[in-house]
């Protein structure tokens, strides 16, 4: 299992709907079965069956991994934002 340190922004769809934390209050860890997110207060565990889609989105300073899931439990809008997305992408 790989850690990944980075921020978070999770919610529903609509900005207002959606929380964030800063770089570095939240974690990634990829691990072969699933992928789990935490901050603070939360975690979020998405099964590798369950992931549809990733991608990059591109910012000044950070690449955002947008996770496209299928979990019901988590979620709807979950980025993940680094300096890793290209190692990150690669082992998802």
């Amino acid at each position: 299992m790989k850690k990944f340190t980075g921020g978070l922004r999770w919610g529903e769809k609509g900005f207002f709907s959606q929380k964030n934390v800063s770089f570095p209050m939240a974690s990634l860890w990829v691990d072969p079965s699933e992928v789990v997110l935490k901050v603070p207060t939360l975690e979020f565990r998405i099964p590798r069956e369950k992931i549809l889609k990733t991608g990059i989105k591109k910012r000044i300073l950070y690449k955002g991994i947008v996770i496209e899931h299928v979990a019901e439990d988590v979620p709807p809008i979950i980025v993940f934002w680094t300096r890793d997305a290209e190692e990150i992408v690669g082992q998802l």
